[in-house]
């Protein structure tokens, strides 16, 4: 709420002043050009809040409604009053009573189960093992994979056990056997077994 409310009063801010300078200071003056100018810079700044997390891109909601809170402020700075109250109505009604129609709907539906414990044994070599383990990081099995419980390594011989407890949902523990086929030479097994 800080955020869109500093954001609200600095694009109002910006188009007082620009409104300000072209009456007392300079009739040539031309204030769309200010305008523009925070609508590009808000643009820049809503760009630093849209993350990418693993296999989802998170922020966007954020960042669109940063973008309309400066339309907000900028016709609340500009004296256009309804409009500003019309565009904070939309804002509002958009953020809070959808958002709660969208959790309504998503549990309705049915939503995925949720990620359960799962212990993950990768045996091979050592470059094997580091690069499947890596594999299993890089998000391609999900957000919740990297809640890592506990790890532990150990060598038997000439090659490296790797037993990884993790938060993992039914098909993300079958992406991690399958990256076991796609892994190459080097690795002997890979398991993952359900924690009771």
């Amino acid at each position: 709420m800080r955020t869109h409310a500093l954001l609200a009063l600095g694009a109002a801010g910006f188009a007082l002043i620009a409104h300000l300078l072209a009456v007392r200071w300079d009739a040539q003056m031309n204030p769309t050009q200010i305008a523009a100018g925070v609508v590009s810079g808000i643009g820049f700044l809503c760009g630093g809040v849209i993350i990418q997390r693993g296999g989802s891109v998170q922020g966007l909601t954020t960042a669109a409604s940063l973008w309309t809170t400066a339309g907000v402020g900028l016709a609340i700075g500009g004296g256009f009053y309804p409009l500003g109250s019309v565009l904070l109505a939309a804002v509002l009604t958009i953020q809070f009573p959808l958002r709660w129609a969208e959790d309504r709907l998503g549990r309705s539906i049915g939503s995925l189960p949720p990620p359960s414990p799962w212990e993950v044994r990768m045996q091979g070599s050592r470059q094997a093992v580091e690069r499947l383990w890596a594999r299993c990081l890089d998000g391609r099995i999900g957000a919740a994979a990297v809640n890592r419980i506990a790890i532990r390594t150990r060598r038997e011989g000439d090659e490296v056990v790797l037993v990884a407890e993790m938060s993992l949902s039914d098909a993300e523990a079958l992406a991690v056997v399958a990256l076991g086929d796609e892994s190459g030479d080097g690795i002997a097994a890979i398991r993952c077994t359900r924690v009771a």
